[in-house]
């Protein structure tokens, strides 16, 4: 609707000029029009670039991903091995410190048993050296 208005305009200002000035105002609108393509054409090249940096991005992207995912789950297996290793890590010392509790309570019998050989041959008048 707009372009047919122009179009009446510039069909009315035609009848009006003489043919010098038709052949300018012509040159002016093609120049008009080649300065409008050229930037026209200048910004699909920009977004041709931008896109390639898109897609660029986004394949870098993906690749970051997957390598994240990948990273992720062996870090969950890491995490379920080192879980392993401490409940192994976790019933070794118990089982040490039953065999400390064990060492213990031998020592204290043979301390026991000493103090008592001790006290018999103190009794029997024996030195240590003659009776063993």
């Amino acid at each position: 609707m707009i372009e047919e208005e122009v179009m009446k305009e510039l069909k009315t200002q035609a009848t009006n000029m003489s043919e010098g000035e038709l052949k300018k105002k012509i040159n002016e609108i093609r120049s008009i029009i080649t300065s409008k393509e050229k930037q026209l054409r200048s910004y699909f090249d920009e977004m041709k670039i931008h896109r390639r940096t898109i897609d660029e991005l986004k394949s870098k992207r993906d690749e970051l991903n997957s390598k994240a995912s990948e990273l992720f789950e062996n870090g969950n297996e890491l995490r379920d091995k080192r879980d392993e290793i401490n409940s192994k890590i976790s019933s070794l010392k118990e089982e040490k410190n039953k065999l400390i509790d064990k060492i213990k309570s031998i020592s204290d019998k043979i301390s026991t048993f000493r103090s008592v050989r001790d006290k018999y041959n103190n009794i029997s008048g024996g030195k240590l050296g003659t009776l063993s």
